[in-house]
């Protein structure tokens, strides 16, 4: 039975009107030629319970029946596979990836349609991003109309992909009930069931972590437990499989400083022979790092805050490391410590459940998608440790302290003044421009009959007062002596234009 079908009923019970089949439609975001065909198959789920649907043209759709008989449709309707419609589309497309690389199955538009409760336009959207996020990972997604979608890829890459599916998924509780009630055979609650993805036991895992919490005097949260659990089932597989985690080496010595490491590394001998591998120091470092990121609850008064400075130094550390791949920072210290600041501000909004609110977001993005994009990069590592995926609020705030730094790496540009007549003509423009404008140094002055190959290659700009004979070059500009508001107006769009030009190509030139 379609999942619209019961909303439809739904509705019009709840309504202590008639409805008009515009209304309907408009409540559900589908066409009326849609509410009309499914009026027969709502008519024949009525007739079974003793209701009738009343069709009146130009006025409108009501139900008819006893108040009991009502009330009984009502309760099922509204227990009928409800979770699909307040599935957001983030949500729809983990869904129709669990679909594809987990049941490795075609998936059908008109399915989606009946699953997921949205429109065929909004299937072939989610669809879209799905194609990107397979893409992303060296899978294609491939679409016969008479058959549907399904992927084509090697096994390595799939498993790879369920990985990142399932850590998406760890925060997706709408996305796991769903699945639970159209598997009715998995319980997706049961987390040691979700064997296909490792191939160390869950149980002997958790008792590990039982053991961690026994030493550190406090316990995890039931829910965060699991996930911790299902994560160290997950990553010593892929290390069983060779693909072992890299840390840097200032994360590392940030993680093993820690006063709680060596309860991990007593206790990896355990792990080690669950995958008859020894666990080396980087991976050891990634299972200590999700733990700490974990949900606790101390019994013995102790404070968290030691936990989450660390993790908060180990994030600021990879933002600031992931925006130095691709430019210069100069004042790095500042940076980091700008991050930290905010963090902490991050990390108590989590704590007691605030909003994340930021009026600038779209402004943000515009101005600097770039910067957006290495922080959304960088901060993948910020679900890894606090099984939190941050909002694009919180992703903006970071892309603006991205942006500051490359703002504070900037340097003025090296000015050379030529004049033409005597000194004393370009007096008042020198001072003028030493005042109004930061984004020059000017080093030098020089009469024209000194000017030469050697001086435009030495300086960033070279301003002049008068033509200079036989020298064409996008670095010499002309300002008269006495500027006038429109010369200014015109220098200063010309002055931000070079000066952002040749800061940025000199700031990613010193990444390449």
């Amino acid at each position: 039975m379609k999942l619209r079908i019961m909303e439809i009923i739904k509705i019009l019970l709840e309504s202590e009107e008639v409805l008009t089949i515009n209304e309907i439609a408009r409540r559900l975001d589908v066409s009326n030629k849609t509410i009309r065909n499914d009026f027969s198959k709502v008519d024949h789920v009525l007739s079974e319970s003793k209701l009738t649907l009343v069709k009146r043209a130009g006025i409108g759709v009501h139900i008819e029946g006893t108040t009991k008989a009502k009330l009984s449709m009502l309760a099922k309707a509204k227990g009928y596979r409800s979770s699909g419609q307040k599935l957001s589309s983030s949500d729809r497309q983990l869904y129709i990836l669990y679909q594809l690389l987990n049941q490795n199955k075609i998936v059908r538009i008109g399915d989606l349609e009946d699953e997921l409760f949205i429109s065929r336009p909004s299937v072939y959207k989610d669809m879209d991003k799905v194609r990107y996020w397979l893409k992303d990972r060296s899978i294609k997604l491939i679409h016969e109309s008479r058959k549907g979608f399904y992927i084509e890829s090697g096994e390595k890459r799939i498993r790879k992909a369920l990985f990142d599916l399932f850590r998406a998924c760890l925060k997706q509780d709408q996305l796991i009930h769903l699945l639970k009630s159209k598997y009715e055979t998995i319980d997706f609650y049961a987390y040691d069931q979700k064997s296909e993805l490792y191939t160390v036991d869950f149980q002997e895992v958790s008792k590990v972590l039982r053991e961690y919490e026994n030493r550190i005097g406090g316990h995890f949260m039931t829910d965060s437990f699991n996930r911790l659990t299902l994560k160290y089932c997950i990553a010593l597989s892929r290390y069983k499989d060779g693909h072992g985690a890299t840390m840097r080496d200032d994360t590392l010595v940030e993680l093993e400083s820690h006063k709680y490491y060596k309860i991990i590394e007593d206790l990896s001998h355990v792990l080690s022979e669950m995958i008859d591998k020894d666990i080396n120091r980087h991976e050891m470092a990634y299972l200590f790092g999700i733990t700490l990121g974990t949900g606790t609850h101390y019994d013995k008064n102790k404070n968290l805050n030691p936990d989450v400075m660390t993790i908060n130094k180990i994030i600021a550390n990879e933002i600031v490391a992931t925006t130095k791949k691709h430019y210069e920072i100069v004042h790095e210290e500042a940076f980091n410590h700008g991050l930290l600041h905010h963090l902490k501000t991050v990390t108590n909004k989590m704590k007691y459940g605030l909003d994340f609110y930021n009026e600038h977001l779209e402004e943000t993005k515009l101005r600097y998608p770039e910067f957006y994009e290495i922080a959304k990069r960088a901060l993948q590592i910020f679900n890894e440790f606090y099984n939190e995926t941050l909002p694009e609020e919180e992703i903006g705030y970071i892309t603006l302290h991205i942006a500051s730094a490359i703002e504070r790496s900037k340097k003025p540009l090296e000015v050379c003044v030529i004049y033409h007549h005597s000194y004393s003509e370009t007096k008042l423009m020198l001072e003028f421009l030493h005042n109004r404008y930061r984004q020059l140094d000017i080093k030098n002055v020089y009469p024209v009959s000194m000017f030469n190959e050697a001086l435009l290659d030495k300086h960033d700009m070279v301003i002049t007062t008068s033509e200079i004979q036989n020298y064409k070059d996008e670095k010499i500009v002309m300002l008269p002596s006495i500027l006038i508001h429109n010369d200014m107006k015109q220098f200063e769009e010309l002055l931000n234009d070079i000066y952002e030009e040749h800061n940025m190509k000199r700031l990613r030139k010193a990444r390449k």
